[in-house]
């Protein structure tokens, strides 16, 4: 389940400030035609107060949402961190938190975030109306050394609730074999029962240490649980942070998404990209309707000549299997189709316009 936090984060009486701003003073961004923006901070307009640097631009939407889910590519040496904060157009009462990050554990979520425009779902943005746009203010704090983070992008996947259909890509109709990620399955771990999204993207960082010939991408999952774990909501799933980690590692990057249907999985598969998909347990294994607290995350490899897609479920002691196709499409309906799409930088990727970074900007 995704919960509810509140609170303004570290250095929030600034953003009254930023709230003022009007266009004319910041860079305008626009999204797609799938409502995904890819932002590059060093485009930012740039402030800096005693000490923080605040950068902030906005971002018209190619048609309203309720929903923004944000991911980054972003580096925090010397125990500097920064915090993401998201404001919803035109319509702004305040700036809400969507995490403070950094690599050496001082990242979280904030708590119970729910004002008159909006409320935060731990990684989502929910707003109370249709929205147009968003502004985005990071606030990047040094850390002991002095370093402030490398803060790459931003990248925001916007979509109605429940999601407003989009034209589906064409389906391949074709069998692809199943990639081969290696097995990992949570229960193996000592805390295990909780660990899907952080068994999920250490499978997906062995697959690439091991197609790149690069061992040093590859991170156990208590490794990448360490890197991921959010103490506000107690756990490893956190959207954003687990891209985040991800694209930590030496030469990958990585993003958050809602993707249009199956053919989308189909075709990042097709690309040698193995993808985590956040799903309803119960759904995925056939059963009628949602259970309490059965959010999971599953890695589609393959499909089969029929269209049964082949997973890595981390939730398996055989976690090599297949579900069917049609539970697969309500369990992952149940997230608005989240995904964790993570691959090396320049990697071939889908050269069709998505709800996905242009191949220019992987």
């Amino acid at each position: 389940m995704r919960r509810s936090r509140h609170g303004m984060g570290y250095l929030g009486e600034v953003i009254p400030i930023l709230l003022g701003l009007t266009t004319l003073d910041l860079p305008v961004f626009r999204t797609n035609t799938h409502n995904f923006a890819d932002l590059q901070v060093s485009e930012f307009a740039r402030y800096e107060s005693e000490g923080t640097m605040i950068y902030t631009a906005d971002v018209r939407a190619a048609r309203p949402f309720r929903d923004a889910v944000p991911s980054w590519i972003a580096r925090t040496p010397g125990g500097s961190k920064f915090e993401v904060l998201l404001s919803p157009l035109p319509a702004a009462d305040r700036a809400y938190s969507l995490g403070v990050w950094s690599q050496d554990g001082s990242r979280t979520s904030i708590n119970e975030q729910v004002g008159t425009s909006a409320e935060v779902l731990t990684d989502i943005l929910r707003t109370k109306e249709p929205a147009t746009g968003l502004r985005v203010t990071i606030l990047a704090t040094p850390g002991t050394s002095g370093m402030l983070p490398e803060i790459d992008r931003v990248r925001l996947s916007l979509t109605d609730v429940p999601a407003v259909p989009q034209e589906p890509a064409p389906s391949l109709a074709t069998s692809l074999p199943a990639l081969s990620v290696p097995m990992r399955a949570q229960a193996t771990y000592p805390g295990g029962n909780v660990l899907c999204s952080p068994t999920s993207v250490s499978m997906i960082l062995a697959y690439w240490a091991q197609q790149t010939q690069t061992p040093s991408i590859d991170a156990d999952v208590p490794e990448v649980q360490k890197g991921v774990h959010d103490p506000a909501w107690g756990g490893t799933g956190n959207w954003a942070f687990n891209t985040a980690y991800a694209a930590t590692r030496p030469g990958m990057t990585g993003f958050v998404t809602r993707l249009r249907d199956m053919s989308d999985l189909e075709l990042w598969v097709s690309h040698g990209i193995p993808v985590a998909t956040s799903v309803s347990y119960a759904l995925l294994k056939g059963k009628p309707k949602q259970e309490s607290n059965d959010g999971h995350l599953v890695v589609v490899v393959g499909f089969e000549p029929d269209g049964t897609p082949i997973f890595n479920d981390p939730g398996r002691n055989i976690v090599r299997l297949t579900y069917e196709r049609e539970d697969l499409k309500r369990a992952w309906g149940s997230s608005g189709n989240t995904v964790y799409i993570i691959h090396p930088v320049g990697h071939r990727t889908p050269k069709e316009v998505g709800p996905w970074p242009a191949p220019s900007e992987m």
